[in-house]
């Protein structure tokens, strides 16, 4: 089964929001045969006392350590518009890995 990581904006919107999406994306890859990561999967909470700059290198550092880990990259609706999916799209043609 193909590992594939999720990526979806997140910042700038409310978490619960992209939380859903996130699982909606996971329901979609799961009946399509995949194993789906999602950001979430990836840091479920940030650590405390971490100013928001902070907080953003820690979770997209972790995230592209996902990323790396997984066979593929599925892009969720608003990709383009977003500075970290962006990044987790470079770092996907860059190490070869497939966009689901």
């Amino acid at each position: 089964m193909k590992k594939v990581y999720i990526s979806l904006p997140i910042s700038g919107r409310d978490v619960e929001e992209a939380k859903a999406d996130a699982e909606k994306a996971k329901k979609l890859l799961t009946k399509n045969g995949y194993e789906p990561i999602s950001p979430f999967d990836v840091v479920p909470d940030v650590p405390n006392g971490m100013t928001p700059s902070q907080a953003y290198a820690y979770c997209m550092g972790r995230d592209i350590e996902a990323l790396l880990q997984c066979d593929g990259i599925y892009l969720c609706d608003g990709h383009q518009l977003s500075k970290g999916c962006q990044l987790e799209v470079e770092a996907a043609r860059l190490y070869g890995i497939e966009i689901v």
